[in-house]
């Protein structure tokens, strides 16, 4: 995602932006329409791997005594995945409007651009996990 940023940008990279002026120069509609097509990319396969990690993430909370690794990878992965699904969609509508999009993921997330959409994402998690050990306490007989 950030190399695409940073190929489309007319000024490049976001670091060079800092410090000097700027031109507010439009990018080529060559790059235009191949970054709206790599964003849409990004946007549908982190969409899969969303749904994916998401699905298996409430089965690694439930074994998260017997495996703490997998607990934790999948927690950064879905984490990840939801957020790079986010920001390309951002990028997606922004391509279009903004002659320069941000290139890095840190920023994008201090200014404040995906902050609600991760939160929200994390908070789908959180009770899609409190879903899996609610059904799973049932099956076992536990509730």
């Amino acid at each position: 995602m950030e190399k695409l940023c940073v190929w489309r940008n007319p000024d490049g990279d976001q670091e060079n932006w800092f410090g000097r002026e700027v031109h507010q120069r439009v990018p080529s509609p060559e790059k235009l329409i191949l970054a709206e097509c790599g964003f849409a990319l990004i946007a549908a396969f982190g969409v899969i791997e969303t749904v994916v990690t998401g699905v298996l993430w409430p089965l690694a909370c439930l074994f998260q005594n017997v495996n703490e690794n997998l607990y934790t990878h999948l927690t950064n992965r879905v984490i990840s995945s939801f957020f790079s699904t986010a920001w390309a969609s951002v990028n997606l509508i922004c391509n279009v409007f903004y002659p320069n999009l941000l290139t890095d993921g840190d920023t994008a997330v201090d200014f404040g651009i995906l902050n609600a959409v991760v939160i929200l994402g994390v908070g789908i998690q959180f009770i899609a996990y409190g879903a899996t050990v609610c059904i799973v306490g049932k099956v076992l007989g536990k509730n």
